[in-house]
């Protein structure tokens, strides 16, 4: 039987990042991405659908156009007696996509990405208190 478990999903993120901790202590950003997908309906017109996926990842913002690759992870938990779960996507690689603005006329339109994979924090991070 094969086993395989990766995934490349694009989007943009949709609320502001958290920094949360593992048990261990190692640090990690928590955020969701939203992935649209234009379809036909029956009635042969366009629809578009939106998937929302939460990821844990290194540091990203609210907004940025991205593309992530990792692997799906069920997470469970019990809440008022419930048992919950979910899955999440833990996210190995991020590229952020240079996507021009609408009213940018030197722009190609190649839509070139920025590999953000491990990035380290130094003097010119907006937010140095991320230890990534």
């Amino acid at each position: 039987m094969i086993n395989s478990n990766f995934v490349v999903m694009g989007g943009r993120i949709t609320r502001e990042v958290e920094l949360k901790y593992f048990a261990s202590g190692t640090p990690y950003v928590s955020f969701s991405i939203a992935n649209n997908r234009p379809y036909k309906d029956r009635n042969d017109e366009w629809k578009e659908s939106t998937s929302f996926v939460d990821c844990i990842a290194e540091k990203v913002r609210k907004g940025d156009p991205i593309i992530v690759l990792g692997l799906l992870e069920q997470e469970s938990w019990e809440k008022d007696g419930q048992k919950r779960s979910k899955l999440v996507l833990k996210v190995d690689r991020v590229n952020r996509l240079d996507v021009p603005s609408r009213g940018d006329s030197q722009s190609d339109g190649g839509g070139q990405s920025q590999n953000t994979t491990r990035p380290q924090a130094g003097a010119n991070d907006p937010d140095p208190e991320i230890p990534f």
